[in-house]
């Protein structure tokens, strides 16, 4: 049975960004919930301001200090979204389909590109909303910081937004 990731997003506080290691006493009471694998958390790389907080499986409202975007993702393409979310780096690439883009013209896109990914050394997988909202969810995993991203290719049928993080883990 694949993993369903709980990706969530947030304009982070200061004292976020700041210590990012303050949920960790709420993550503490997550890895007892029957079904827990891991717990991500972590904050935007300096290169692209720091201002966004991430969290993979929970949402923990002392961290929140505006909007908050969440989905929950199935597994459609590629590796392991786990292994993204264990690199030095993660990517989250969320994508909406422009007008007229079907999901199957997605999930081409998505191979051709995890294709490139794998040939690389990276591993990469694209998950597909849950809620069926045409939302989708690329994890990228990276050695270090801020590669030249192959997700480009993606703009002729997607409108994305790419942000990095580097991610903590409680087990």
């Amino acid at each position: 049975m694949d993993a369903v990731i709980q990706y969530t997003t947030f304009t982070a506080t200061d004292a976020f960004v700041k210590d990012h290691h303050i949920v960790t006493d709420g993550l503490e009471m997550l890895k007892t919930a029957e079904g827990h694998v891991s717990s991500y958390w972590g904050v935007q790389v300096p290169e692209e301001g720091s201002k966004r907080g991430y969290l993979c499986m929970a949402v923990l409202k002392k961290v929140v200090a505006g909007d908050l975007v969440r989905h929950q993702f199935s597994h459609v393409v590629g590796a392991s979204p786990v292994a993204g979310m264990e690199a030095n780096v993660t990517e989250f690439v969320y994508i909406t389909p422009k007008e007229g883009v079907s999901d199957s013209a997605i999930k081409e896109a998505a191979e051709k590109l995890d294709d490139v990914f794998n040939a690389n050394g990276h591993v990469a997988a694209l998950g597909e909303s849950v809620e069926g909202h045409g939302v989708y969810l690329i994890i990228v995993g990276w050695p270090s910081n801020l590669f030249v991203s192959p997700i480009v290719a993606f703009k002729a049928v997607a409108n994305l937004e790419v942000t990095h993080a580097v991610l903590d883990e409680h087990n």
